[in-house]
């Protein structure tokens, strides 16, 4: 296996730990920070809000490891910290 295709499944497995996290706060009386996911919430659901950004990501994932590896790897490095600081919400919230 190459090393973009490894990223793209890095990439995907952080998508879905990003759309279980997010759901698990909201769950449990979280807000979303993000304005626009926030407002595709509200329109769409949160289900199905997090399948379009999932969808969004691995195509804008896909296109920028297409320019460089490293843009791959930024967005990796992002996401991390989003799933980390959605565990840590979930943390809190639940003390």
């Amino acid at each position: 296996m190459d090393k973009f295709t490894l990223l793209l499944i890095v990439l995907f497995v952080l998508q879905l730990l990003d759309a279980y996290t997010t759901s698990k706060a909201l769950k449990i009386g979280g807000k979303e920070a993000n304005p626009v996911m926030a407002k595709l919430f509200d329109k769409l659901g949160a289900p199905l809000a997090l399948i379009l950004k999932t969808v969004l990501m691995m195509f804008v994932g896909y296109k920028a490891g297409q320019s460089g590896l490293v843009w791959l790897w930024m967005i990796i490095v992002m996401y991390v910290a989003v799933v980390g600081w959605n565990f840590k919400v979930i943390r809190s919230l639940k003390n």
